[in-house]
């Protein structure tokens, strides 16, 4: 984990950004930082079987030099 700093009195670079909201579109993956705070909001689908089904995918992903 390797959270990015944030410099006091300096614009914010956007890895500093402390809130971010993300509209899910289906068929697309939101992948992100291990430090970044997230939180999924329920399902509120009023559809019925698949089309109502959301999918969560958890894992950690390593970056060699």
């Amino acid at each position: 984990m390797n959270a990015p700093r944030y410099i006091e009195g300096k614009q914010r670079a956007q890895s500093c950004w402390t809130k971010v909201k993300y509209d899910p579109t289906p068929g697309k993956m939101l992948i992100f930082p291990s430090h970044l705070y997230h939180a999924v909001e329920p399902n509120l689908a009023t559809e019925t079987g698949r089309e109502a089904d959301r999918m969560i995918v958890s894992f950690n992903l390593g970056q060699r030099g």
